[in-house]
């Protein structure tokens, strides 16, 4: 599980590369607008419903650009809210909270709308067996960012890399020659680490049953395949269905029985959300 000390090595690269992104040699208009010791109180408001994921990083993130901001939280971390709903309060110098609005501001909107996106998939599952999985697909340098935020939405984090999981996939399928051998030697050499097969049809479920694989992604299958897929296995593994699973979609493929779904819209595609930072 994804936590928010482990995401904060991460977090304050990210910050640090947005800091020489937005403020470069400085706020030019910040400092020919406000005076160096004006101080000011300003409220991180929810302009639309959201749930809430990354108002703990704040306070360790202003630290770490040294600014003289003091952070007060005022709503829980994966909470979900109201439009209007005071999420936080910001007071100390008035320039460095006009320089760092905007950067905070957007890494909000990313993890916010994340995990709001995430809770929407979460609750058209209730009901089911089906849990939802997140990915690996995630823009570059956000994916603890992201995969702390959908765990926030409810989402199962799934491996943050290609070191913490093994996952066979089709085109290293090609390359196979012998599966039980191969499965068998990265069991060996990868003891404790999860070991996926991906199927893209029957006889890629068979060769990796017969390998003793215990967990098959079925790729790409209609909600009627996936049916023949799951008998086919039988309970043998767990089963994970990905490939073109949408919100609309997500019951349908939920209403075979497969064990998890996963789905890159989460992280790749979240629905937007609002936040201003009000002054007073």
């Amino acid at each position: 599980m994804i936590t928010v000390s482990s995401v904060l090595p991460d977090l304050r690269r990210l910050m640090d590369a947005a800091v020489a992104e937005d403020i470069g040699s400085g706020d030019v208009t910040t400092q020919g607008c406000v005076p160096k010791d004006a101080v000011m109180t300003a409220h991180l408001v929810a302009r639309s419903p959201l749930v809430v994921a990354g108002l703990l990083w704040l306070d360790p993130l202003l630290n770490h650009v040294q600014a003289n901001i003091t952070v007060r939280v005022d709503v829980q971390e994966g909470s979900m809210v109201d439009a209007g709903t005071t999420l936080a309060c910001l007071s100390g110098s008035a320039c460095d909270i006009l320089t760092y609005e905007r950067i905070l501001l957007n890494i909000l909107y990313v993890s916010c709308g994340i995990a709001t996106t995430t809770r929407r998939y979460v609750h058209a599952l209730q009901g089911y067996h089906t849990q939802l999985l997140d990915t690996r697909k995630t823009w570059p340098g956000l994916r603890a960012l992201s995969k702390y935020a959908a765990h926030l939405g409810g989402a199962a984090n799934h491996r943050m890399g290609l070191y913490d999981g093994i996952m066979i996939k089709d085109n290293h399928r090609g390359f196979l020659h012998d599966v039980p051998a191969i499965v068998a030697k990265l069991r060996h050499n990868h003891p404790t680490l999860p070991l996926i097969y991906e199927c893209d049809g029957m006889e890629d479920i068979k060769t990796a049953l017969s390998a003793g694989v215990d967990h098959l992604l079925l790729d790409n299958m209609s909600p009627e395949t996936l049916r023949l897929a799951l008998d086919l296995i039988g309970g043998k593994a767990t089963t994970e269905a990905s490939g073109g699973i949408t919100l609309q979609t997500l019951g349908v493929y939920a209403q075979t029985g497969v064990d998890y779904l996963s789905t890159s819209a989460i992280t790749m595609n979240p629905d937007a959300v609002d936040l201003g930072l009000d002054q007073g």
